[in-house]
């Protein structure tokens, strides 16, 4: 039986301490899903999830990114720099 890929907004979620996906959105949230997104590279989901992440947590229209652009756009939204991995 084939499980299902893990989600990003919910393993940056978990990784920021929200309780809820709309939390991600609060600025006292800011600095922990900061360092959720460095710690996760591009690679490691698919590109719609990144643009998803992207959409939701900028509320912006949907992108059509490659994973690894749509990661560095979220990273300057949220004031990061992109972590060398």
């Amino acid at each position: 039986m084939r499980t299902q890929d893990p989600d990003l907004l919910e393993t940056l979620a978990a990784a920021a301490g929200c309780d809820y996906l709309s939390d991600l959105r609060l600025p006292a949230h800011r600095a922990a899903l900061r360092l959720a997104v460095q710690g996760c590279a591009a690679e490691d989901y698919p590109a719609r999830q990144w643009q998803e992440a992207l959409g939701y947590l900028c509320d912006a229209s949907p992108s059509s990114l490659p994973a690894d652009q749509a990661r560095e756009k979220l990273l300057g939204f949220l004031g990061g720099k992109p972590a060398r991995r």
